[in-house]
């Protein structure tokens, strides 16, 4: 048998192995004193009638010392875990790429702009990072399937490699979009990439198992350290400038261009969201009620609950100067959510109380708000009859650059 000597075991390793059972033993540093040293190794021997076949096994067992305290002999087992193995080197590619297409997943491809904006920023010169959108592709998934769909993905992804530069790196970024690193890459240099990349989809159709399917891509991109100085600023100006060329026209470029006004009123918006939600924390929000009277006995009807919030310094702030910039964040439910337990604990306390109150369009079709609202009229048995909601028309206001509330 070929593996009946030492020799000829040896005969049967893979040259490409970086560990062997002589690996192990030989360079383990460990000293026998008796009882033998421990050793384990993984590597892989070339079978089959032409030694082609690879199969991978995992040795362990005890080396003992011979006179000079050296190991002399080894006795092991030798295990099959050729498909343990084959299972392992696929996670760790799947780690780095993309299943579908064979590239570069987010996260590799992420550290490979890392990279290129690292070596920019050290040689003085510029890369780029292109955000390249697969346009429709809810629309293929619903008219021909999740198969076609990833069908065009992947030959979408080959196109893009097949017109790209020799140093440049491609990834997919996420589901129908990749990624684009472009090194040593002027602003004009990314125009012209996305011209070869645009064309190399428009020209023709995609083949699938269900027949042709024409598919067109949509490109943001940045250059960077020029309008980006970090990662997190590249991917965020590369997403805003998709999006821009998206509502311009699907399958067109647009690079990004600084705008002072507008990150002067994003950074303004990230401040007023600071502020509510600074307010909320600090149960600053108040409910101010005004009578509402009969027009005949001027009796209180019921009474309107205002929203107010108090400012850190204790003046007090309107619901109409907050409400506006808090719907167009998104923070409106948690102003009416808080409203909602301020006024139910109100007519909780005051059987007699009868209240209205205002109640954002986004808070009304949202299940989760009427959720929360169940909850405390079941808190507050006998509530329910005595409360009135209203919800104004959905209003179109621009964000304040100046919020008001701090």
């Amino acid at each position: 048998m070929t593996i009946a000597t030492g020799r000829g075991y040896a005969g049967l390793l893979d040259p490409a192995n970086t560990s062997s059972r002589y690996d192990a033993v030989m360079q383990t540093g460990g000293r026998d004193s008796g009882g033998g040293v421990p050793y384990q190794t993984e590597y892989c021997l070339l079978t089959g009638p032409d030694g082609a076949t690879k199969l991978w096994v995992e040795d362990n067992g005890r080396w003992f010392r011979g006179p000079d305290g050296r190991p002399a002999r080894a006795h092991g087992v030798v295990r099959a875990v050729t498909e343990r193995h084959d299972h392992q080197e696929r996670l760790t590619y799947l780690s780095r790429f993309d299943g579908l297409t064979g590239e570069m997943n987010r996260n590799a491809l992420t550290e490979t702009l890392t990279a290129a904006l690292e070596e920019a920023a050290k040689y003085r010169n510029s890369c780029g990072f292109m955000l390249i959108a697969v346009d429709n592709l809810a629309r293929i998934n619903e008219a021909y399937g999740f198969g076609v769909a990833d069908q065009v993905i992947a030959s979408v992804g080959q196109r893009l490699r097949s017109r790209m530069r020799g140093d440049d790196v491609l990834g997919r970024f996420s589901s129908n979009k990749f990624g684009v690193v472009l090194k040593t890459c002027t602003p004009d240099d990314l125009s012209a990439a996305a011209d070869r990349f645009l064309g190399a989809v428009r020209e023709d159709v995609v083949k699938t198992a269900q027949g042709p399917v024409a598919t067109t891509i949509t490109i943001g991109a940045v250059s960077a350290p020029r309008h980006a100085r970090t990662v997190g600023e590249i991917l965020a100006h590369a997403q805003e400038s998709l999006d821009s060329a998206k509502a311009k026209r699907r399958g067109s470029f647009i690079a990004y261009r600084p705008n002072v006004e507008r990150d002067e009123a994003r950074k303004e918006n990230v401040r007023a969201t600071d502020k509510i939600i600074t307010a909320l924390n600090e149960r600053r929000i108040l409910i101010a009620f005004e009578p509402i009277v009969e027009t005949v006995s001027r009796e209180p009807a019921f009474y309107e609950a205002l929203m107010r919030i108090r400012r850190a310094d204790g003046t007090i702030v309107p619901a109409s100067a907050v409400i506006p910039v808090a719907e167009q964040l998104g923070l409106v439910r948690l102003i009416d959510h808080r409203v909602i337990e301020l006024v139910t604990t109100e007519l909780a306390a005051s059987p007699t109380l009868r209240a209205s109150l205002n109640v954002s369009p986004d808070s009304i079709v949202d299940p989760n708000w009427w959720s929360a609202l169940g909850a405390q009229l079941r808190a507050h048995p006998g509530i329910a009859q005595r409360m009135t909601l209203e919800s104004p028309r959905p209003r179109r206001s621009r964000i304040s650059t100046r919020p008001p509330v701090s």
